[in-house]
Parts: structure tokens; sequence; C-alpha cells
């Protein structure tokens, strides 16, 4: 209640308490398995059941007072976290929508809104020279746009203060732990004149060198052991004597500065001239442990568990947001900075040598020392307007290559995976056929060097007769110049073989394009090794024998793994069942490319959107009337997914979902995708004309490509989406209820829990879930009673599906 006191006392009015209210027993069971987990030093029983003692001993009593006030909003927080925050977001609109009035009207009830994708962040503006006006940063691993929202900052940053020199200033910046002094060490050793200024260590010698004979170094000591600040003017200047001392430094490197927004005003009034800023991306647990562990072995002073957490909290608060601000100028480039050391600073050099030095970054394992001291000595030495030697030894050349370039943005590319004999090679063919694109095989580029009968040829028979990978760089060369001779011509291209192995697909997007999507043909090792050995009786493939072929396959098993693991965590992977035949495996294949927005070669009509007024809707609709729709509902732990996905396979109904859509409009930056992003960022639902309009724009398209039937899954969930989907879009032809008893569903979620670790798969939360969903289908069945078949989803899955069979052969679609 102090708290409450001095809230009231220098800010005042509380118009609304969110109270989140939980079960002792999952509050404790969440905390544990959580330290489970992460090791945080909190989360053992017994601070645990302190903690939950002072929340009820002295919290409780303040949501009481709230509560007598009229204020508190008390929420089930024993729910899936999206119930949760759809019941948030809820309230936050019902609040507004009153002006943050608390009335006696409810707020509207409605499903959660769908997750959103992240963006990618914007690059650093680079710096305005004739070398590198036109150079484009694309470093792949930064994530984070900041939303915290940034100061104002007073002191506007006007250009390097005279006396100073006017070499370039980057920023390293991160929370306290994150290894932003290991990779500024990397930074030194590749670029030999670049000086590294770390405001910590800088402080640090003072401190120990005058901490104990002056009274103001001591002061500033004991701040520091806690975890605070120095004071700004002490480390602006200790900062600006320290470029003073290097005017001859080819590039400043700062570290640890500036921490908050009176530090960057100070930056911006006595130094100035930023170019960019560099963030280390860590979460807080990592920084925590690193910080706990270097302090163990270092001793260092600001390395114990009060300051640790001092430091954290202050980075949050102060730091984060002036990032924000930077972020806005364009000028900050996050980085991951929970990987390998190596992997985080290949990153920062790809930020450097493109976004500064104008230069393309050089692959791992290239002789950065001898490259570093080249772009120290070429790129920062003084413009010339002279060019001369080999620059303009072959200008037509570098126009070709640049045309080429340019045409390769605006391609397709899409890698090809699967083991030998998973049959990609069959299905490239096809893939050439409907929708034109450029078809590169590693292993057929790689067999005509072998028929050739060149030196390089014969060593790659030795490589593939004994089943190992031919190396990266003959791999690399052989596809960059086959895809620069066809990029100005191609629709996109087929990179059938490759990657297989993530250095491959990280070194192919570095340096010749980003892919699009990865196609992934599934097929088991025996399968691969029957096809294998019955294409050895005709093909006199070297490698097509059962030894080698174990081998191969091994080889395959151990490397692509990692691939796939990566690209589907960017959300780019397209996994094909390829044990079927030739046809079921292509049709797949079809849906695949067509949920990725790409059509066939001889759709040549124009993509044009339109605004449609209320007549010309009405007009729209009727290009639907022929459309079948099937609504498919059943509840958490029903398997209504599972059935969906084999009722696409055999009947070929195109699967629409609303969250792919919404997803998918976002991700296209359309005007109508950034104004869903908008709504979705402010955790507010999207409205159902929106989700109304983007269902029927998908159909339509199908309908115009042949299409007319339809899978909507997981929709209606109430009974105003069904109406208004009939109503505005197409007519219902049926729907498919997959009933399952509240024992099964709650005993396969149980089960699930066992391995997914969600905190909603225990027994009270999915009794809950099913309670609501009960509550909202049971008016939707009524409603459709007449058009439902209601699917008995007890049995096996081919059991079920024997049943979801006999409905839609009795119809006729």
């Amino acid at each position: 209640m102090e708290q409450v006191e001095e809230y009231m006392k220098v800010i005042g009015r509380v118009n609304a308490v969110f109270y989140l209210d939980c079960e002792e027993y999952y509050c404790t069971q969440r905390l544990l398995h959580r330290g489970q987990k992460t090791d945080r030093i909190d989360d053992n029983l017994g601070a645990i059941s302190k903690r939950i003692t002072f929340f009820k001993d002295n919290t409780l009593p303040v949501v009481k007072y709230y509560d007598d006030l009229g204020r508190v909003f008390v929420i089930n927080g024993d729910r899936d976290t999206k119930e949760i925050a759809f019941e948030v977001g809820n309230l936050f609109k019902f609040l507004k929508k009153n002006n943050f009035e608390l009335k006696n009207a409810k707020p509207l009830t409605a499903p959660p809104p769908q997750k959103k994708r992240e963006r990618r962040p914007s690059t650093p503006k680079q710096k305005d020279s004739k070398d590198n006006k036109d150079s484009k940063v694309k470093p792949e691993d930064v994530i984070v746009p900041l939303a915290t929202r940034p100061p104002t900052i007073d002191v506007p940053d006007t250009g390097r203060k005279d006396g100073l020199p006017t070499c370039p200033i980057i920023l390293i910046v991160g929370g306290p732990g994150s290894g932003k002094g290991t990779q500024c060490k990397k930074v030194l050793e590749r670029y030999k004149e670049v000086v590294h200024l770390s405001m910590g260590d800088i402080l640090r010698n003072q401190i120990a060198t005058q901490g104990s004979a002056d009274e103001k170094w001591g002061m500033i000591g004991t701040l520091v052991q806690k975890g605070e600040m120095a004071p700004q003017e002490v480390t602006a200047e200790l900062l600006i004597e320290q470029i003073k001392k290097n005017k001859d430094a080819a590039a400043f490197i700062v570290e640890g500065y500036p921490r908050d927004k009176l530090q960057m005003e100070e930056f911006n009034k006595h130094i100035g001239g930023l170019n960019f800023a560099i963030l280390l991306d860590c979460e807080e647990y990592y920084m925590q442990k690193r910080l706990l562990e270097r302090g163990n072995a270092s001793g260092r002073i600001d390395d114990n568990l009060n300051a640790i957490q001092s430091r954290l909290t202050f980075f949050k608060n102060n730091t984060l947001p002036i990032l924000k601000h930077l972020d806005d100028q364009g000028k900050l480039v996050a980085i991951d900075g929970d990987r390998d050391l190596d992997e985080i600073f290949y990153n920062i050099s790809q930020v450097l040598d493109f976004a500064f030095f104008g230069r393309k970054p050089q692959p791992p394992g290239a002789d950065e020392k001898e490259v570093a001291e080249e772009v120290i000595e070429k790129d920062i030495a003084p413009e010339s307007s002279t060019t001369t030697g080999d620059n303009v030894a072959n200008p037509s050349h570098t126009e070709k290559l640049d045309a080429a370039e340019e045409a390769l943005k605006n391609a397709k590319v899409v890698f090809v995976v699967g083991g030998p004999g998973s049959g990609k090679g069959t299905q490239c063919e096809r893939i050439v056929q409907k929708y034109g694109f450029t078809h590169l095989s590693t292993g057929n580029l790689l067999r005509a060097e072998v028929a050739s009968g060149s030196e390089q040829g014969k060593k790659l028979t030795e490589i593939m007769e004994k089943g190992e990978l031919v190396p990266l760089e003959t791999v690399l060369m052989l596809l960059r110049d086959n895809i620069i001779a066809r990029a100005a011509t191609s629709r996109g291209f087929l990179i059938d073989g490759y990657p297989r192995e993530m250095e491959q697909g990280v070194r192919f997007e570095d340096e010749v394009r980003e892919s699009d999507f990865l196609l992934y043909f599934d097929v088991s090792d025996e399968t691969m090794t029957s096809r294998l050995l019955g294409r050895a009786q005709t093909s006199g493939r070297v490698d097509d024998n059962e030894e080698t072929i174990k081998k191969r396959l091994k080889t395959f098993r151990d490397n692509n793994n990692a691939v796939i693991e990566y690209y589907s965590k960017e959300n780019k992977v397209e996994r094909i069942s390829a044990e079927n035949s030739v046809d079921e495996v292509f049709a797949a294949v079809v849906r695949a490319f067509e949920d990725r927005g790409i059509t066939a070669v001889q759709d040549k009509r124009p993509k044009v959107k339109f605004v449609l007024t209320s007549k010309q809707k009405e007009k729209s609709t009727g290009g639907l009337k022929d459309a079948k729709v099937l609504f498919v509902i059943g509840g958490p732990g029903s398997g209504k997914g599972t059935q969906c996905a084999k009722i696409v396979e055999k009947y070929g109904f195109c699967h629409l979902s609303s969250g792919d859509l919404l997803r998918a409009e976002v991700q296209s930056e359309s005007d109508r995708g950034k104004r869903l992003n908008e709504i979705m960022e402010k955790g507010e639902l999207v409205p159902l004309d929106e989700v109304l309009a983007l269902l029927r724009d998908a159909m339509e398209k199908k309908v115009s490509e042949g299409v007319k039937c339809f899978l909507i899954d997981g929709y209606p969930r109430e009974l105003e989406q069904g109406e208004r989907f009939e109503k505005e879009v197409a007519g219902c032809t049926g729907v498919l209820y997959f009933e399952v008893s509240d024992d099964t569903m709650i005993q396969r979620l149980l089960e699930r829990g066992k391995t997914s670790g969600r905190v909603d798969d225990n027994e009270e939360t999915i009794k809950k879930r099913l309670e609501t969903f009960h509550n909202q289908t049971k008016p939707l069945i009524d409603h459709y009673k007449d058009k439902s078949n209601i699917i008995k989803a007890e049995g096996t899955v081919d059991e079920i599906f024997t049943e979801v069979q006999k409905y839609m052969d009795s119809k006729k679609w």
C-alpha cells in the first residue's frame, strides 16, 4: 500500500486494474517448470513460496483497495495464453470505447486473434559516398524492431564537432553479459586500424588507479559496484579524451556508451556524427548466467547478483528506449546474440563490410586479417574521382553482372531437397513444365563435369564413388555461373539437391540470393534404396550400388536434419510425402506452390485488387454461387487438422485458413496488409469485415482458376461468423463436426502435454477450454442441423476417415 500512496502522490488516477487470477498450485507448477528449463535462481521451491506469500500479504490488499473503488477486472489466468490475451485486448477496446470510465456495460466476446508474424527490420543508413551509395545492407540474422517508446532527444545529432577526428563512429550495444567485449576484440583482429573504446574498461581503469587516493573516483567506484551509472559529465569527458588521443584511427568502435537519454544528448552535444549502432540482442536469462559465471572467474566488482539485476533493469528501462530512437533514424541493426560466437561475428562483419565499407562480406575461412587490412587501406582512404587499373578493365562484364543481379531479385528461388532416390528430379521436370522455372540440378551439373573428362571431373568421380559430398566451392561455383547466365530470362530457379548442409544454404543466400522456400521430398531409406537399385540396372551410374547407396543415405541424413530444422524456423519448408505415385506427389507440390502464391506459367493475367462497392460485392458473389463450401468444426484434441489434410489429399479441395490468409496479407506489405498489421500490433481483433474480404478474394481467385470446392477449417467459431459468411461470400454446402467426448479430448491433450511443455495442457485448463468451445459450438450446430454431418471421432485416424469418406462420397462435389 505504500507504493499505492506514493503513486497517488506522484502520478495520480488509476483508471483500471487487470488482475490475472490463478490458482496457487498452477503458479507454483509453472515456476518450477520454468526453473527446470532455465535454471533461474529464484525459481526454486523455497523462493517461490516466499514470493507467493509476499504477494498474498502485500499485493492482494492493493487489489482489494482498487476493487472497492470499482476499478478491478478479474481475468481467469489458468487458461490458454491466447484466450487470456484476447480477453485483455477486448477489455482495452471496451475501456477505450467508454473513454476509460468504468460503467456497467460488459465487453463483447469473440475468438482470440491470430498470432502476427515478425517483420524483418530495416537496415542502417549507409555512408553517402561514391563507392558505396548503391550498396545494400542485408544482414540475414537481424531480428527485433524495438517496441519500446523512444524518448525525445532534445539535443539532435548535427554532425561531428570541431577538433575531433572525422572518422566513422560505430556503437556496439547490448545488455550486460551480451558478449559485446568479446565481439569487439574480434572486430579489432579483423580491422587493424579500428580503435575500440569501452566505457566500462575506461571507468574501471580510472577507478583502479585513482579510486583509493581520489575522493571523486572513490565515489564513482561505489556507484559502479552497485550497478549504477557514473556521472554523465565524467563519461563524456573520458570518451572525448580517448577519441582525441587516437586522432589517426580509421574508425571508432564504442562499447557501453551511451546508456540513457542524457548520455545520448551529451554525445550529440560534444561529439556527434554517429554512423550507426549494432545491437547484440540476447535473452535476459543468458545474460544473467554469463555475468555470474564471469564474476566467479574474474572477480569484477560489478558482477555480483544485486549489481547484475540493477544493470539489467537499467538497460531495459533506459538503454532500450534510446535504441528505439536510433532505430527510428535508420541507424540500428539488431543481431541475435544467443548463438555461436563465430556466427555472431560473421553477421557483424556483414554489417561492417556492407553498410560501412561498401564491400561484400568474405566467407568464413577466408584470410580475414589480409581482407581487413585491405578494407582499411582502400575503403577508408580519402575518396578519389580517378579510377585506374583493374577497376576499368572490363566495364561491359560489370554491366552484365549488374543487370543479371537486378533480374535475379525479381525471380523466385526454390531449394529442392530430398535423398537419393526420392524422385525430386522427376518432380522438378513437372514443375518446369507447369511453372516455367529453370531447373538447375547440382547432380546433373556435377555429372556433366565428370563426363567432360577434365582433371576436376576425374577428382569428382573418385569422391562420388566413395559416397562423400563434393566440396562446397565446386558446387557453389557451378550453381552461380549457371544462375547468372539465365537470370535475365528466367521466371524462377529450382535448385535441385541444394543445400545439403547449412554452410551451403548460408553461403548461397549471402552470395547469390535469398531463397523463397525449400521443397523437401520426405522418403524412407528403404524406399530410396529400392528405387536406386532398380535404377542401377539401366543407368550405369558408378554411385548406384548398394554399399555406396548406404553411405550416401547416411551422409544425407547427417547433414539434412540441420538444414530442415533451420529453414522450418524461418517458415520456409514445404514438406512433401514422396512415398506415393508420381501424380499424387505432384498434386501435393502444386498445392505447396499455390500456397506460396506461385501461379502456373500459362496464367498471364495481371493481378489487380479492387475495392468493391456494396453493389459490386453483391454482383461479385455471383461468381461464387456454384462454389461448394464445407465448414469443419471440432474441439481441441478432436483431430480435425489431421482429417482436413486427408480430405485435401483425397478430394482435392482448396484448404483455406483465415489465419494463414491474414499472415500472408501482412507479409505482402500491401495497403491492406499494413492496415491489418497495425491492428494486430495493437493486440486488437481483426474486424470480421476484413476476414470475410480476405476469404472472398481468395475464393474468387481460385474459382477463376477452375476450383469449385473449398474446405474452411476451424470456421465459423460463432454463429455471427457463419451467418455473415453465407450472406456476403458464399452459401454453406455442408458442415463436418468431429464429435469427441470431453474425456477423450482431455486424454489426448494431456498426452500431448507430456512432450509439448505447454502450460495450458493441464486438466483444469483443458476443461475450461472445452467449456468455452461447447458454449460457442452448440448454437452453430443447432443452426446448421440440416447441413451437419456428425463424425464420431473416437477411433483411429483411418477409422475416422472411413466415416468422412462415406459422407464425402455421398455428395456431388
